[in-house]
Order: structure tokens, then C-alpha cells, then sequence
């Protein structure tokens, strides 16, 4: 590495002292937007800041008892794929209400921490909210399937690639709830210095 290039890496990393590491590391992976100036990943703190937070998670709760009312069809529908997805979502919906009553509860103590944490915030979404549009295709094919409309091949793989979600996909939510509360203090514990 020549000395102008590092020499511009240092000035960099130091405009980035003001922003939460995990936005500085997010930034140094896209090199490109930092001839503009560095950038934090302003969607994600501010969809945590003003559709989590601001508003004591209301929005974030009722978007929660919606995607509830899909257990009562999971659980009467017969099919094998159902009852995994049923459980997923469950376990999915209680991973994403606990990184939203954790957020609800570090914000009063550090603001810092709920930006830190906002990038893995919006993947718990939206893996939650893929498998939510899933469950809602499984329900739509099997009933489809048992009424003997549309097109069978089509609709059988419109439950095995919802049943593929729940079982490799939506179990991710929990990986990342595990981050949000572990290591977000730690990302903020980084000195910019040391870079």
C-alpha cells in the first residue's frame, strides 16, 4: 500500500469517529461512498429511531398481532409444512418482539446502542416479514391445492419453498437477537485510533 493511500485511509477512519463503529464498518466496506464523505446507514437508524422507538414500538407491536393471526390457519392446516412453518414464525415473531423490547430499553440508557444495532434490526424484519409473506403463500396454496385450482406443480412448490424458509431462513432471527444484545456494545467499544 503506497503512503497517499494509507495516508487517506487514516483521514478517513478519523471523519468516521463520529459515527457508531458498526456505520464506520459498514462504510469501509463501500469505499466508493467515501469519496463523498462517510455516510452511517441512515435508513436503518432512522427506521429504528422513528418506527421503533419514537413511537414506544406501536407500529412494530401491531404488525406483530397481524402476523399472529396467521397461527389459527397454520394450525388447522393438515399439511406437514404448515406445522413447521407455524413454529417458525412463532419463534421468529418472539425474536423480533424481544430485540424491540430490548431496543425500547437501551435507547433510554445509551442512543447509541439501538443505532449500533440498526442494520441487524432491519435483517430480523425483514426475514420476519419474508416468512411472514410465506406463510401466507403456503396458506393461499393449500387451499388452492384442496379446492383442485391452479396449477398443482406450481403450488406444491409454493409449500416446499415455504416450508425451505422456515427451516433455513426464519431460524436466523434468532442468531441475530443474539447479536443485537451481545455485541452492540462491544461494536461501539472500538477506538477509531486503533484503525
Amino acid at each position: 500500500m503506497n503512503n497517499e493511500h494509507s495516508s487517506s485511509r487514516r483521514r478517513t477512519l478519523k471523519q468516521l469517529a463520529g459515527m457508531t463503529a458498526l456505520g464506520a464498518l459498514n462504510a469501509l466496506h463501500a469505499p466508493n461512498t467515501l469519496a463523498a464523505g462517510p455516510k452511517p446507514p441512515r435508513l436503518s437508524i432512522s427506521g429504528v429511531g422513528r418506527k421503533i422507538i419514537r413511537d414506544g414500538a406501536k407500529s412494530a407491536r401491531n404488525l406483530f398481532a397481524e402476523m399472529r393471526e396467521l397461527d389459527g390457519g397454520l394450525a388447522s392446516n393438515a399439511d406437514e409444512s404448515a406445522a413447521v412453518m407455524r413454529a417458525a414464525l412463532k419463534s421468529a415473531i418472539d425474536d423480533a418482539s424481544a430485540v424491540v423490547d430490548w431496543l425500547l430499553d437501551v435507547a433510554r440508557r445509551d442512543p447509541r446502542l439501538p443505532a449500533a444495532a440498526s442494520i441487524k434490526v432491519l435483517h430480523v424484519f425483514g426475514t420476519l416479514l419474508g416468512g411472514y409473506e410465506m406463510a401466507r403463500a403456503l396458506l393461499a396454496a393449500s387451499r388452492q391445492l384442496a379446492a383442485g385450482e391452479g396449477d398443482p406443480q406450481f403450488l406444491k412448490a409454493k409449500v416446499v419453498t415455504a416450508r425451505f424458509y422456515a427451516e433455513q431462513i426464519l431460524p436466523q432471527t434468532a442468531s441475530l437477537r443474539g447479536a443485537i444484545a451481545d455485541a452492540s456494545e462491544t461494536a461501539l467499544a472500538f477506538d477509531v485510533e486503533s484503525f
